[in-house]
């Protein structure tokens, strides 16, 4: 599962620098799409780009459309 994190992580990032940053991140398929520890694990290294998880939000973000970040944008972007 580490492993699988860190792809996504990585592929993120890549596209955030070829993109020149992004306005949302969207998760989708089956793991994704269902499991919030991913999500979790995916977004606690993203906080460098502005995006700060909502945890309550992920918990309860499981098989529908809905935003999993805060509200606010991290001051560390």
């Amino acid at each position: 599962m580490e492993v699988f994190c860190y792809r996504i992580r990585k592929y993120i990032g890549a596209y955030l620098a070829t993109l020149d940053g992004a306005t949302a991140i969207v998760f989708g398929g089956g793991i994704s799409e269902n499991t919030p520890f991913v999500r979790e694990q995916v977004c606690e290294a993203l906080k460098w780009c502005g995006l700060v998880l909502d945890g309550d939000r992920n918990q309860r973000t499981i098989d529908c459309e809905g935003r999993i970040s805060t509200d606010t944008i991290s001051p560390n972007k």
